[in-house]
C-alpha cells in the first residue's frame, strides 16, 4: 500500500491524468504475455528522465517498489509487479 502522502505528492507533481490509482484502470498494467499477474497500487506516466528520477527517489524514501514498464508485451513477467 502506498502511503497517502506519497500519492498526494505524485498527484501534485504529475496531475491525476498521469497518476492512475483507479483499480479498474490499473488492471491494464497487471499483466504481460505470461500467466502471472498482480494489480499495482498505482501507475505513473512519466515523460522524461527527470520525471522517472522523481518517482524513484520518492519511492525509495517510502520503501515503495518500482516496476518499469514499456509496452507490456514481454513474455517473462518483467513488467508485472509482484504485488501492489
Amino acid at each position: 500500500m502506498i502511503p497517502s502522502d506519497a500519492l498526494k505528492k505524485l498527484n501534485d507533481y504529475f496531475g491525476p491524468e498521469n497518476c492512475v490509482t483507479d483499480p479498474n484502470e490499473l488492471v491494464a498494467y497487471s499483466y504481460d504475455s505470461q500467466p502471472q499477474n498482480a494489480v499495482p497500487d498505482a501507475m505513473v506516466l512519466v515523460s522524461s528522465a527527470g520525471d522517472a528520477a522523481y518517482v524513484v527517489k520518492l519511492a525509495a524514501r517510502h520503501g515503495i517498489p518500482v516496476v518499469a514498464r514499456g509496452a507490456g508485451s514481454g513474455m517473462t513477467g518483467g513488467s508485472v509487479p509482484e504485488k501492489g
